[in-house]
């Protein structure tokens, strides 16, 4: 991840990186709202799919299967990897980065959790009883602050047996925020291109080692460390250093990626088939296997980003629902199943996926567009 060219910001003592030279991709437009949109919903439908039983034979076991190629949670942080890591070489310092970052990820959270609240008090799993617990306390602190993966048992009657689990990427988005400085001011801007290609492949390979620590099992099968450490940012930084590696070689994505989404698309579904048909388990525990398929999904989608750019534009028209998505899905999948409705049949998944887009809407237009107009201007424009 060396920099072809080095300059000083007016306003921060760090380094930022250059404007790429000789012509490379320029930043917008893209299409990462829509491929975010896509992470989510991939996310919303497998998840709805779990927790609702819906059928898994047939067709509805085979686009099961595809969606599956393409896994939400990894594409998020590859994504987050690359404009995370853009926002913070043109930021103008480590004040206004933090302030961004928090309007990002805290007021559509915030209302997510009166929501829950609102919820879970109109459903009956929570009380006035409740408010004597110092668990309860202990939960409402962690949903406010980085422990989003804490649920207390007490919730465990209510729904799938925890309120909003999808949120448990929330800290690990959060551990990106705070190591990218660290990892930019000791890790690239102080140390030599060898210390710093050193430092990066050390952080890759540590990473991508925790990760597979983490697939050890399914289920309750999986050791505590494992469960553990898929909570913090070790099992899944390589992904985010996937995207940041990309965001800082644009001349790359411009020259083997930009325009070439059907061919990318195209390798990783021939890939995935070909490894479903040797059979899945034997090759998914096989770590070479697992490597190849993150790698062509990291380069799938910076190829789907940088083709066709108006796409998202025209479709969206500057609407980002997608955290709206992940935030709600599991609400309104815990309200079915605790009504007892939708179960095994697919009007469950289209009143997921309608209740869902709605609240993400309302997200966007009353709480995260409006908190985003007032982050901070970088230095220059994205």
């Amino acid at each position: 991840m060396r920099r072809s060219q080095v300059v000083t910001g007016p306003t921060r003592g760090h380094t930022l990186a250059a404007p790429p030279q000789g012509g490379a991709l320029s930043i917008q437009p893209n299409n990462f709202d829509l491929l975010r949109l896509f992470a989510a919903l991939q996310v919303v439908v497998l998840h709805t799919w779990e927790h609702l039983e819906l059928p898994t034979g047939g067709f509805a076991g085979s686009l099961r299967t595809l969606l599956s190629f393409f896994p939400g949670v990894p594409i998020f942080f590859v994504i987050s990897g690359f404009l995370i890591s853009r926002s913070w070489e043109r930021s103008h310092d480590l004040k206004s980065y933090a302030r961004n970052r928090f309007i990002r990820i805290y007021p559509a959270l915030w209302a997510a959790l009166a929501v829950s609240l609102i919820l879970l008090v109109t459903l009956g799993a929570l009380s006035l009883s409740n408010l004597g617990q110092a668990s309860f306390w202990a939960w409402l602190v962690a949903q406010l602050s980085f422990g989003q993966f804490y649920n207390p048992a007490f919730l465990r009657d209510f729904g799938v047996g925890v309120v909003n689990g999808s949120l448990w990427t929330i800290p690990v988005e959060l551990a990106f925020y705070a190591f990218l400085p660290v990892f930019y001011t000791f890790g690239v801007d102080r140390a030599s291109p060898r210390t710093s290609r050193i430092v990066t492949g050390m952080l890759f390979v540590g990473s991508f080692a925790a990760f597979l620590v983490t697939t050890e099992g399914s289920g309750t099968s999986r050791s505590f460390v494992a469960k553990a450490l898929n909570v913090t940012l070790a099992p899944h930084l390589y992904m985010f250093m996937l995207g940041m590696g990309l965001q800082r070689n644009l001349q790359f994505v411009e020259r083997w990626l930009a325009g070439r989404a059907v061919v990318w698309l195209a390798a990783l579904v021939s890939f995935m088939v070909s490894i479903h048909l040797a059979g899945e388990k034997p090759a998914w525990s096989f770590a070479p296997i697992v490597f190849v398929h993150r790698m062509l999904l990291a380069m799938t989608t910076l190829s789907c980003a940088y083709s066709a750019r108006s796409l998202a534009n025209r479709w969206l028209r500057g609407a980002d629902v997608s955290y709206g998505a992940y935030l709600y899905h599991m609400l309104v999948v815990n309200l079915l199943v605790d009504l007892g409705l939708g179960k095994g049949s697919s009007s469950g998944l289209v009143a997921v996926l309608t209740g869902t887009l709605a609240l993400a809407g309302l997200s966007w237009h009353y709480v995260e567009h409006p908190s985003l107009r007032r982050k901070t201007r970088s230095l220059r424009p994205l």
